[in-house]
């Protein structure tokens, strides 16, 4: 098995794989269209057992969480950027720079930070947001907030940017997917109706970590 993203995707030299596992279909095209491997599959990656919905009051509208957001593919200048003058109130959590704070504060925008923590403090960090939101660009592989997010319960709104298993992860039930035209009426129109969504449910019932290694087994069944 080979598993990997972004340019770690086919290795120089690695060709002797019984079945690459990707994040997405624009990867299975890459590996075809560019090195002729046709035996590769959507791999469905599950959040930690830890990410569950905290009993906790909402005090932000929408969550960003990223381990590392200085890197530029997270898009967080763009991101800051955008939500000038909506009104929305953000929580970030991460590592980020003071360059982004300043930036938040110049354009007034509600940001509230928080430094990094350790994974099983982030439940109870995101739990108290309405909406869960990833912008990444497509060099970011199917980023793992994606489903800590649902875990959590929180309802997604993706922008077309992001890398990742769409149809799996994105239904009526969990959030939408936007341009970056309308990434804040899409934020604004999931807020609007908090209550229509069911994304825990949906977690369990297609992403959970049992379902996730079921699906891996089937994979691996079918090669050996």
């Amino acid at each position: 098995l080979y598993y990997g993203a972004g340019p770690r995707i086919y290795p120089k030299g690695f060709t002797d794989y019984d079945l690459f596992l990707v994040d997405s279909e624009v990867q299975r095209k890459a590996l075809l269209d560019k090195h002729g491997v046709s035996n590769s599959a959507l791999l469905l990656k599950p959040a930690a057992t830890l990410f569950k919905p905290a009993e906790v009051e909402k005090e932000f509208d929408i969550c960003f969480s990223a381990n590392y957001c200085k890197t530029q593919r997270k898009r967080f200048e763009w991101l800051i950027r955008k939500l000038e003058g909506t009104g929305l109130t953000m929580m970030v959590t991460g590592v980020y720079e003071q360059a982004h704070v300043q930036l938040a504060k110049q354009l007034k925008v509600d940001v509230t930070w928080l430094p990094f923590c350790l994974r099983k403090d982030l439940p109870e960090r995101i739990s108290k947001c309405r909406v869960g939101i990833c912008q990444s660009a497509s060099a970011d592989s199917c980023p793992r907030v994606i489903p800590e997010f649902m875990a959590c319960g929180l309802p997604l709104v993706i922008t077309d940017s992001v890398n990742f298993w769409r149809e799996k992860y994105i239904t009526p039930e969990t959030g939408m997917i936007v341009s970056d035209a309308d990434f804040v009426s899409g934020i604004k129109a999931v807020i609007d109706r908090l209550d229509s969504y069911r994304p825990r449910e949906y977690y369990d019932n297609n992403l959970s970590m049992e379902i996730a290694g079921k699906h891996l087994a089937k994979l691996i069944g079918g090669i050996v």
